[in-house]
């Protein structure tokens, strides 16, 4: 089995290097030595996930001056979530500000294009133009998901791409879902679309009993900076997130300076709490400088120093193996509750899943190990997953007027109330099974009067789904039905009267016959008995 990366984006920064990153130690900084080169970012500022990266990585290049007593020239531009944007945000960082390197954007659709444009615009001049690359995170998730699924016998029944503006579209998308059957849902998207499909989803009626909706980590790890009123809309929802360790005195002293300088940059977010994306963006910021600074004492090109780099960073280890960064392994599975959110466990690759990570941790292969889930519409017990289709028509059941027997199936009209009542014990029997099935199963009663030949004729004929009755298992039937397994036998039967518990044993043996007949063996055994001695007298003197 191919292991299954993280329903997330394994990256958070792309590296896009230049021509100039080939050039050993001359990076056009005006001869000053405390600054080791020129890196250009490229970041969504409409989003909270570039709005972190900004700041992190600042945070990043202060500490890295604070240490190394050298600076890395930053310049920052807003794609606005828009390929084209970025494409020439990243055409004026090479043009004009002569960056070496590129970190961002964030998602494949942008990088693509950025890399796409600039070696057609570099090509001509011969210079080379080196980038490593991720491809989204959808594609690369999607066959992994769908192969862990089908080892465990569950398929994708239908991958549906949301379009990022059209809320037309996407009412009639999730109608569509849920006049279907299925009712788990994986959702990967953004931020932005993702709350405004569990808006729509609680104004459907989606987010309540039978639904499962597991989100991840793009929008998982940004649960905290919600507000209330858009949480609130999610719950119920199990989530998957990146984990690193918010432990240690490097990472506490990250998190004050972070919190401080968010709140003062971005004042109307409503939480200024670092998350994962702040984590990597601060590492792919130190990551930067340090190839810099490594590539201009040895001489090396700055995309060989990166791909050796191998150090523990905000967000965890910081190590290439095959030109691509080595992915988080460990995940935190979080339950929306409320206007909050609680963490039930962890997830780790090829260990499973725990309630804690400590030395003592106790692993298993099933989820029930984090404790109970709070589903969508509140129930506790662990939804089916399927239900039947809102459009399906109810079952048409045919039922015998013309029985034999009352007690087992009887129809009556009662011309009062213009209604049919349908009872008996076949009834009852189909009503309670019914009851057994864990999911609704509509259904209509439809009085057959004829014989019973013709009567399970009609399902062969399409004019009933089944039939409820007194039916006879018999040969002739079996080529226009099927049918379920007796509730009744036929042949012969013994019947016993129930013995009452206050009789006497030692005369339980008078019971088989009346008096009268007993009266009539005494009678019958003194008469013997006279005969007898009539007969032998005379041989028996005495």
């Amino acid at each position: 089995m191919d292991k299954l990366p993280p329903l997330c984006s394994i990256l958070v920064l792309v590296f896009i290097f230049t021509h100039k990153a080939t050039v050993n130690g001359s990076s056009n900084t005006t001869g000053n030595d405390k600054i080791i080169g020129v890196t250009g970012v490229i970041v969504d500022n409409s989003s909270r996930i570039g709005k972190e990266q900004s700041v992190a990585m600042k945070l990043a290049l202060d500490d890295f001056y604070d240490k190394f007593n050298q600076s890395l020239i930053l310049h920052i531009r807003d794609s606005q979530g828009e390929p084209i944007q970025a494409a020439l945000e990243a055409m004026d960082l090479i043009n004009r500000q002569e960056v070496q390197a590129i970190l961002g954007p964030r998602t494949w659709e942008e990088t693509s294009l950025v890399a796409e444009l600039l070696l057609f615009s570099l090509g001509n001049g011969g210079e080379s133009l080196l980038y490593t690359k991720t491809d989204s995170s959808a594609t690369r998730v999607l066959p992994h998901l769908s192969n862990a699924l089908r080892e465990v016998g569950v398929e994708i029944s239908q991958l549906l791409a949301l379009p990022p503006f059209a809320s037309s579209l996407l009412s009639r998308e999730l109608e569509k879902l849920k006049e279907g059957q299925g009712r788990v849902f994986v959702v990967h998207l953004s931020l932005g679309l993702a709350e405004r499909l569990f808006e729509m989803a609680k104004r459907e009626k989606m987010m309540g009993n039978d639904y499962v909706w597991i989100t991840t980590d793009p929008i998982t790890s940004l649960v905290h900076a919600m507000n209330a009123s858009t949480i609130s809309k999610m719950e119920g929802i199990l989530g998957v997130k990146s984990y690193f360790p918010e432990t240690g005195d490097r990472f506490l002293d990250f998190h004050h300076r972070f919190y401080d300088r968010f709140s003062s940059e971005h004042p109307k977010e409503d939480n200024h709490e670092p998350d994962i994306f702040a984590a990597q963006a601060y590492d792919a910021a130190w990551t930067m400088a340090l190839a810099m600074r490594e590539s201009n004492k040895g001489g090396q090109l700055l995309l060989e120093k990166v791909v050796l780099s191998d150090f523990n960073g905000i967000g965890g280890k910081v190590e290439f193996i095959d030109n691509k960064l080595v992915p988080v392994n460990i995940f935190q599975i979080v339950n929306v509750v409320g206007r909050s959110y609680r963490e039930l466990g962890f997830w780790s690759d090829g260990q499973g899943f725990s309630v804690n990570l400590n030395e003592n941790a106790t692993y298993n292969s099933s989820m029930k190990a984090l404790g109970r889930v709070f589903w969508p519409g509140g129930p506790w017990n662990t939804p089916r997953g399927w239900t039947l289709p809102l459009s399906a028509n109810p079952l048409r059941i045919g039922v015998p007027v013309q029985t034999s027997f009352k007690e087992y199936v009887n129809v009556e009209y009662d011309p009062l109330e213009d209604n049919t009542s349908y009872t008996g014990f076949a009834i009852d029997v189909f009503k309670e099974t019914l009851e057994q099935l864990p999911f609704y199963l509509p259904y209509n009663f439809y009085q057959f009067n004829g014989r019973y030949n013709d009567l399970v004729e009609q399902i062969h004929l399409k004019n009933f789904d089944a039939v409820v009755g007194d039916v006879t298992i018999v040969s002739g039937r079996y080529q226009h039905a099927e049918f379920t397994h007796p509730y009744t036998e036929s042949g012969l039967v013994m019947i016993v009267p129930v013995i009452s518990k206050t009789s006497n044993r030692a005369w339980l043996f008078m019971k088989p016959f009346t008096m009268a007949m007993w009266l009539l063996i005494g009678a019958i055994n003194v008469y013997n008995g006279f005969v007898i001695w009539l007969l032998e007298r005379n041989n028996c003197p005495n």
